[in-house]
């Protein structure tokens, strides 16, 4: 009823009896067109081509109101075959999207079987209560004596461990390397100041993680240290046979810790970090270490990596005890290494702002933020839990001691000096 109204309104409009095409300025008179036969009730039909025009027909000469219409044979050919291309259209870009669809598909399989290769998942652990339970063993190679690197499984999927293999280095870039809980943020903090020149007003701006971001860490990441205005800080925890093969090109500083506090501390990282939440006792959490079965593990293969290039001129091995113990000695080693003398005043300020009191009070170093972000287990230890040489003699019986000093002796193979006391 409204199409037929609308219809008759917009023939009373065109009395000239003339056509308009949307196409051109040109009018066709009535005269030049086959003549429409009389249909009852069909709705005017709108015609389109290449070349052709959109037309609207009236007759005023019939006095009939015009509610039919008919295509010339051209007309109709011309339409079936645009029906037809319409279709073939349709049918090429289905089925172009559908490969397209699958041939991505098969990629990101192919690149996710690549990421894995000499990958080995290790059993799940159920004392683990946080969204990191899935781990794999990547790298080790009996053949080659290579021990490999325990990571989380996001850490290969994501193509992280490959991509931070192509990372290009940059002669300037200054690198802290470590096995977790060995003293990451202590060094970090301290080689900030060095390179700024002490200044303790920009570094108090922003958290660690900003300043010196976590190369393998989804959070900054990767992608964070390549925007970094040159000289660039990296801190990692992977062995130096996962980072690439110019590392040493740049300067390197790695610091370790003995064993038995690193286990210690780690062991409460774990059950702080939200991620793992581990829940079983510190017994089950040594037997993890020693089997090589947690984050980053091997902790000897791991120290080994570094320890057999102490050579490299652009290698710096300090250790947490001897910084705990002349925190004044190791901060010169550390400015002179990164070709920044210190004065016997600059070294002071340093000593003072980089103690363990001070440090655990400052939010820009303490990691407090994660708190906000759930990030940490509120009912836990905080991030800077004690900073001591020696508290692993709370935590080992005689016999757990007996046996993990055998497990250090067969796997120092390097013989590295590690100090259990101060």
């Amino acid at each position: 009823m409204l199409s037929s109204m609308i219809f008759r309104s917009t023939f009373r409009t065109f009395r000239n009896v003339r056509i308009q095409s949307l196409y051109s300025s040109s009018f066709i008179t009535s005269s030049e067109l086959k003549q429409f036969t009389k249909i009852s009730s069909v709705s005017p039909r709108l015609i389109w081509g290449t070349s052709h025009q959109l037309v609207k027909y009236y007759s005023s000469n019939t006095g009939n109101t015009p509610n039919a219409s008919e295509f010339s044979q051209d007309d109709q050919s011309r339409e079936t075959k645009i029906r037809r291309y319409k279709k073939i259209f349709s049918t090429l870009l289905f089925a172009g999207t559908l490969v397209a669809v699958l041939f991505g598909r098969r990629r990101k399989m192919y690149e996710k079987e690549e990421n894995f290769k000499g990958c080995d998942r290790l059993p799940v652990d159920n004392n683990f209560r946080g969204n990191h339970k899935e781990y794999y063993r990547c790298g080790k190679d009996t053949r080659t004596g290579k021990e490999g690197c325990v990571v989380p499984v996001q850490m290969i999927k994501d193509g992280t461990l490959k991509a931070i293999k192509k990372f290009k280095v940059q002669p300037d870039d200054i690198f802290v390397a470590s096995f977790p809980k060995c003293g990451t943020t202590w060094v970090q903090e301290i080689v900030y100041l060095i390179m700024t020149d002490l200044n303790f007003g920009k570094a108090s701006e922003k958290v660690m993680e900003t300043r010196f971001p976590y190369l393998e860490y989804p959070y900054p990441g990767l992608a964070s240290v390549v925007k970094q205005p040159s000289p660039r800080f990296i801190k990692t925890h992977l062995p130096l046979e996962f980072l690439p093969d110019d590392t040493l090109s740049a300067k390197v500083i790695y610091i370790t810790r003995n064993p038995k506090d690193t286990v210690v501390s780690y062991f409460h990282f774990s059950r702080m970090l939200a991620f793992s939440s581990y829940q079983g006792s510190f017994e089950e959490f040594s037997r993890k270490f020693k089997k090589d079965e947690l984050p980053y593990c091997p902790f000897f293969g791991h120290v080994n990596s570094f320890v057999k290039e102490k050579d490299n001129p652009n290698l710096l091995i300090i250790t947490y005890e001897e910084l705990t113990r002349n925190p004044a000695e190791v901060i010169r080693k550390i400015g002179k290494f990164l070709d920044k003398p210190l004065s016997d005043s600059d070294v002071e300020l340093l000593v003072e702002h980089t103690s363990f009191s001070r440090m655990a009070a400052n939010p820009s170093v303490n990691y407090s933020h994660w708190d906000e972000f759930g990030i940490r287990n509120k009912g836990e230890e905080n991030f800077m839990r004690k900073g001591k040489v020696g508290d692993w003699r709370n935590y080992f019986s005689e016999k757990s001691n007996n046996e993990f000093e055998s497990w250090v002796k067969e796997n120092n193979r390097t013989g590295f000096n590690f100090e259990f006391d101060v």
